[in-house]
């Protein structure tokens, strides 16, 4: 246990350099996690030290108590020379003394294996558990070295083991078979979930899921496109969250590829495939990045979260409505007014009018230059530029119109940025460049690492 509390402390100490060096994670976020988990290498080393003290003492006494035994096999042969013993009795007490100090050195020889150990895989193998729980009962239990009623105490020992071994397997019977009966009454894989919005511009959705079973559940954000085999959509203590999204301008939810990067765990953007476990009774809190799902295709006009199983059992639901505004119409065009006829001319009386010579039309040479409407400018989407490759994905720096910062994510070939844009391409020759296309336009845009600005997506003006 406290190898396994050593190397989870290192490990996960190496994560959080790798996500900081990858800007997954701020200085702030960084250095906390590297004080929480050097405190924990700590504990570990302290563990580990008074676990080796403990094997070295133990393995002492038991050497004591091997000599004894010897003697008292010395003074066996002693007295069965003598004839002071029955051969029955003197041929049973040498197979107990045999059978003890043959136990003891087998302890012995494990005890050494402890004190040389330097890694869990030498002692039988990795325990991963979480952090919190490695730290247990210190103290090491000690061999009874009492003589009489030896037999006795043993078979009341076998019978006791006997009856918890059976207590446990039937408490433990419906993590085998599958089933939601237990000793209590059925048990069923059950999530809860409370969502909210962070804030009143809603960038970011706040769900708190709670595991009311009695087993633990497993995760996979978004559902189904994170499951990495799909023998998992049929586990039924396997889930996760669906997203559906109603565009403008249309009447049904629609299930919609969110990447696995708009989500977020402990601060770190999930990856593709990574489960993250709900363990019985606990609570754990996501976070989605709905600024980005509010840029898919046309606009984004409803948001809803299904939280299901993989038999399709649903947990929860929510729905709702982003406060922006729609997107802008088009402008309708003026017609220009309509010209009426002229009245006709008066018909003339017999007073005579004096002709009015006709003055000379006055020649403008100057032509008449039109003039030009000015283009609307297109509403920008997102401001993105090319961080680096993480994974063998590469981090974009994505900022939405407003936002104080820009956002992490990692893409590849074929993945949905939103606004109507796509990855097309990232190309590794010289530098890295990410192609993106918007099929409705055709346009495509390349951005490429160490660009001096960042690359404007904009939107097309209907």
């Amino acid at each position: 246990m406290a190898l396994s509390h050593r190397e989870k402390a290192r490990k996960l100490q190496q994560e959080s350099a790798a996500a900081w060096s990858a800007g997954k994670i701020d200085n702030d976020r960084y250095e906390t996690l590297t004080r929480f988990y050097a405190e924990h290498l700590r504990l570990a080393q302290k563990d580990l030290a008074y676990w080796r003290e403990e094997a070295a003492a133990r393995a002492d006494a038991l050497k004591v108590e091997c000599r004894e035994l010897s003697r008292d096999a010395q003074r066996l042969a002693q007295e069965e020379k003598e004839k002071r013993i029955a051969p029955a009795q003197a041929a049973q007490e040498r197979t107990r003394i045999e059978r003890e100090t043959a136990r003891r050195r087998a302890v012995i020889s494990e005890l050494a294996e402890v004190l040389t150990a330097e890694d869990s895989a030498a002692l039988g193998g990795f325990i991963d558990l979480p952090l919190e729980r490695y730290r247990g009962q210190q103290g090491a239990p000690s061999l009874d070295a009492r003589r009489g009623w030896r037999l006795t105490w043993e078979m009341v020992v076998l019978a006791l083991a006997g009856l918890l071994i059976a207590f446990a397997v039937i408490t433990a019977l419906p993590l085998f078979t599958g089933s939601d009966w237990s000793p209590w009454g059925a048990r069923a894989p059950n999530i809860e979930c409370a969502f909210a919005f962070d804030d009143a511009q809603q960038q970011s959705l706040i769900v708190e899921c709670r595991n009311r079973g009695w087993r633990p559940f497993q995760m996979y954000l978004p559902w189904p496109d994170a499951v990495p085999s799909p023998d998992l959509l049929r586990d039924r203590n396997v889930g996760g969250i669906e997203v559906l999204v109603r565009e403008w301008g249309e009447e049904e939810f629609q299930p919609r590829y969110i990447p696995s990067e708009w989500w977020f765990f402990n601060g770190r953007p999930l990856i593709a495939g990574e489960a993250v476990v709900v363990e019985p009774l606990l609570t754990v809190r996501f976070e989605l990045d709905t600024a980005m799902v509010r840029g898919i295709a046309s606009g984004a006009e409803a948001i809803r979260l299904e939280v299901k199983r993989g038999d399709g059992t649903l947990f929860d639901t929510f729905e709702a409505d982003f406060s922006d505004e729609r997107p802008r119409p088009t402008p309708a065009r003026i017609p220009p007014p309509e010209r009426r006829p002229a009245p006709p001319a008066p018909v003339p009386t017999e007073e005579v009018i004096p002709e009015i010579p006709e003055e000379e039309p006055v020649i403008d040479d100057e032509p008449e230059v039109p003039v030009e409407e000015v283009p609307a400018e297109p509403p920008v989407f997102a401001y993105v530029s090319v961080v680096g490759s993480v994974g063998g994905r590469a981090a974009l720096a994505v900022q939405l119109p407003g936002e104080t910062r820009a956002r992490r994510v990692t893409v590849e070939a074929g993945d949905e940025l939103g606004g109507g844009w796509m990855i097309d391409d990232v190309a590794r020759e010289v530098e890295l460049t990410v192609v993106l296309v918007h099929p409705a336009t055709g346009r495509r845009v390349q951005v490429r690492q160490g660009a001096p600005e960042p690359v404007r997506l904009t939107e097309p003006v209907n």
